[in-house]
């Protein structure tokens, strides 16, 4: 589950996936997107939550992007981080 924040309260909407989300990360009201476990990413594109191909099954504890495309996937592994670029 989701939860949004409109400036005046919060309110559950549905990420259509059953998978553990663990981070988010935007840059454009219409650009969002959220990881999380086997290899979950969805984007919002300003209506409803989309999922997109990771090209892994291991959990994404987080996401960051350079607002042109590029997005960065992290994976933690034995206590270190380890960034996985791509195009998502």
């Amino acid at each position: 589950m989701i939860v949004h924040y409109d400036g005046k309260s919060w309110r559950s909407v549905p990420s259509g996936v059953e998978a553990h989300l663990t981070a988010l990360w935007g840059s454009a009201a219409d650009r969002i997107y959220a990881t999380g476990g086997g290899g979950t990413i969805l984007r919002y594109d300003g209506s409803a939550w989309q999922p997109m191909a990771s090209g892994v099954d291991v959990t994404l504890s987080g996401i960051w992007g350079d607002g042109t495309g590029d997005l960065f996937g992290i994976v933690r592994r034995l206590g270190e981080q380890v960034a996985a670029p791509g195009a998502f």
